[in-house]
């Protein structure tokens, strides 16, 4: 079960005293290294993140980690369409300049396979050009958040397909 960020407000607090101290942005990322996961660990949901700025995975993290939801990263393109189409994570969250494939490239290859078409994407990058925005939503993208992300705005746009995929289970 999914718990909801309200139900976490003592820990929210707690993370956001610690980005506060580390000098990050309450949404930002953090300044230590990332440990890239090999696999789910629980039986958590788990997002694929496809992310090779390491603060920015381990923001992603420690977040959804404390709303229950298991984080597995690739830092790069070609790896994370292999994950993907090994294992079926409940979303992606897919960066759009990446070593090995940029987004679009992994976006593409995404919707045009079949098992891997109905996974939810969330572009969450740095570029901000509209042409880009428009791109990655023609080629499929649920939604196109920009870095710094903003917590709140993320998980509006993830807890629903979260959900969603959930009740299809």
């Amino acid at each position: 079960m999914l718990r909801t960020p309200e139900a976490t407000d003592r820990e929210s607090d707690v993370m956001d005293a610690l980005f506060g101290i580390l000098g990050v942005e309450d949404e930002g990322a953090l300044t230590e290294d990332a440990p890239a996961t090999e696999a789910p660990l629980s039986d958590a949901p788990w997002v694929l993140s496809i992310e090779d700025d390491d603060h920015v995975a381990l923001a992603l993290k420690l977040r959804l980690d404390e709303v229950g939801v298991e984080l597995v990263r690739v830092a790069a393109g070609a790896d994370g369409y292999r994950r993907a189409f090994l294992d079926a994570p409940r979303a992606i969250l897919l960066d759009y300049e990446l070593p090995q494939g940029n987004g679009d490239y992994v976006l593409r290859r995404l919707k045009e396979t079949p098992a891997t078409r109905d996974i939810p994407v969330i572009c969450l990058t740095g570029r901000r050009e509209g042409s880009i925005e428009r791109q990655m939503r023609g080629l499929g993208a649920d939604e196109f958040l920009t870095k710094p992300f903003n917590w709140r705005r993320l998980w509006e746009c993830l807890r629903p397909r979260l959900e969603q995929c959930a009740a299809i289970d």
